[in-house]
């Protein structure tokens, strides 16, 4: 697997160019702080994923040798109604984008999710859960995870430069596209403004900082071929066990107390373990990422005030 058509190893490209969609996300500003030469920042305005022929005209125009795609429709309840807004950005459009790559022979990477798996946990022969590979079969019971998966399928069979990256629980500096925010900052944002903090304790994941995740996709291009990766910050907590280091290591004199997904109904269905492992793992090459907590606490020290 080490051996790669990798764009930063070819002979032919010494300096890619860089197109980011998404950029005002807290991803796709995590890329730019690279400061990549041939980097160029394309926010929704100027490449909407539900506009195809805007876009196309767009990234035809600008002629990008790679194509990183952070933009997504990711509010993960409202989906369950906005069932077309969501589809039309993380299938149609990411599918039609992947279509647009092919067309102007630029690599393409974009960012899948955790909600693929939200069936009961993969377990070993002493029913403990095991983390998901790349080899398990998606199973989401959410519409956000349902589209997220059928935007893998049909991108990866759209294009064969693409690369899928699933991630999980991000963490990054918000910016003004998106969300807005993160799980870090809505508890701190809860502290401060003196609401109780209540927090699922029977969904376990890993946390991950968009700092891993940017150099670990980094290197991922470098060393590896097209394909589809996990890509994650190391261990795995539970909502509850996110929460609690977060004001301990912020500091805080706060009681966190564990709730149960059945105490905080929620529109659409969350995996109960979403921990995500690699088939490539045993690689050298293969990007090994920070534990979540080490992650966790760069955060909180580079966070503005």
């Amino acid at each position: 697997m080490s051996a790669s058509i990798s764009l930063f190893n070819s002979p032919e490209v010494t300096s890619p160019k860089i197109a980011i969609l998404g950029a005002q996300g807290q991803l796709g500003r995590q890329f730019q702080s690279l400061k990549f030469s041939n980097l160029i920042p394309l926010g929704r305005s100027e490449a909407d994923l539900t506009k195809p022929e805007a876009l196309a005209e767009r990234l035809e125009q600008l002629a990008p040798d790679l194509v990183i795609n952070c933009g997504a429709y990711n509010l993960v309840d409202k989906a369950e109604t906005e069932t077309t807004a969501c589809t039309a950005a993380n299938t149609i459009g990411v599918m039609n984008l992947a279509q647009i790559c092919k067309k102007i022979n630029a690599t393409f990477v974009t960012y899948s999710t955790d909600h693929v798996f939200c069936a009961l946990p993969k377990t070993d022969q002493n029913g403990k859960p095991i983390p998901w590979t790349e080899n398990d079969l998606p199973s989401p019971h959410s519409l956000y995870g349902a589209s997220k998966t059928s935007g893998e399928f049909l991108a990866r069979a759209s294009w064969e430069k693409t690369y899928v990256i699933r991630t999980c629980g991000l963490f990054g500096i918000p910016g003004p596209g998106g969300k807005g925010g993160n799980f870090v900052e809505a508890i701190l944002r809860a502290v401060a403004n003196g609401r109780a903090l209540r927090v699922v304790a029977d969904q376990v994941c890993t946390p991950t900082s968009v700092t891993s995740l940017v150099e670990a996709t980094i290197a991922l291009l470098r060393h590896f071929p097209a394909g589809l990766y996990h890509l994650t910050d190391q261990g795995a907590c539970s909502w509850h066990e996110f929460a609690s280091e977060i004001v301990a290591q912020a500091g805080l004199s706060v009681e966190v107390t564990p709730i149960s997904t059945a105490d905080w109904p929620a529109a659409a269905k969350r995996p109960a373990y979403s921990v995500m492992g690699s088939i490539h793992s045993t690689d050298p090459l293969f990007p090994k990422l920070r534990p979540w907590q080490e992650s966790l606490r760069e955060y909180l020290a580079n966070r503005p005030s």
